[in-house]
């Protein structure tokens, strides 16, 4: 459909009228395509930049604790807003093993991130709510899963797609 501006500012088309399209993002297919020996970590080597457009960096860090704690994890994009993760990742450390997630404040997430070392290029979002699974066990870790919201949605691109799932 071709859209034109008419003159009350609202894209409209012939087809479709004001109403726009929508469209969905392609998943887990990497800028570069990885090549055939990729497949075990025993063995590898550094990935390219592009390989996993879904692969996000999790760092925590907790200046109100003596001494500054200061942990990371990774996670998958799930779309523009959520981040799947472990729950262990976002836990916080705590003597008596109670399963509380820690400050959304001290959590930042980096995506298009392939130098840990240099998160000046990537994108990064604060967060604005951590969901750990409700029976997330910290002595077996049955349940290690949760969930990053992020503040801000990321744009999709070459280097930030969401990883795909399985239709149900």
């Amino acid at each position: 459909a071709t859209y034109t501006c008419d003159a009350l500012g609202q894209w409209r088309s012939e087809e479709l009228g004001t109403k726009l399209p929508s469209c969905r993002p392609v998943c887990g297919r990497p800028a570069r395509p990885l090549p055939g020996i990729i497949k075990r970590i025993i063995g590898g080597r550094n990935a390219e930049p592009g390989f996993f457009p879904w692969q996000a960096l999790i760092v925590v860090e907790d200046m109100s604790r003596v001494p500054n704690d200061k942990w990371f994890g990774s996670g998958a994009l799930l779309s523009e807003s959520w981040v799947l993760t472990a729950a262990h990742v976002l836990r916080s450390q705590r003597r008596d093993q109670t399963v509380i997630p820690v400050s959304k404040e001290h959590v930042t997430v980096y995506l298009a991130l392939h130098d840990v070392r240099n998160k000046m290029e990537a994108v990064n979002r604060t967060v604005e709510r951590i969901i750990l699974h409700e029976e997330f066990d910290i002595q077996n870790y049955n349940h290690d899963i949760a969930l990053v919201k992020l503040k801000e949605k990321v744009t999709m691109g070459k280097y930030v797609m969401p990883v795909c799932l399985p239709q149900f």
